[in-house]
């Protein structure tokens, strides 16, 4: 199974974005990772890596971008998911 190519194939993007105080840069590698939380004893840890294969399987992707220093901060997921499949 393959993620699609999001410039060569016809989707549907989806962004969430907040303007919170973003994703510590040693975080962002790891959110995708099963039990991998900050909020000690609430969760599972298991939301974002469920979310990331759920849109895997449908041959989509899920990204994250996010600022957590200066004036600008937050986070942006993204979901795409292609309208074929190939």
């Amino acid at each position: 199974m393959t993620r699609a190519n999001e410039k060569d194939v016809a989707g549907v993007r989806i962004r969430f974005a907040d303007n919170g105080p973003g994703i510590p840069d040693e975080y962002k590698k790891k959110v995708f990772e099963p039990l991998f939380s900050t909020k000690a004893g609430k969760g599972t840890g298991l939301g974002l890596w469920v979310s990331d294969r759920l849109v895997h399987q449908q041959h989509g992707a899920l990204r994250l971008e996010s600022s957590a220093c200066g004036e600008i901060s937050g986070s942006c997921f993204s979901v795409f998911l292609p309208l074929k499949q190939n």
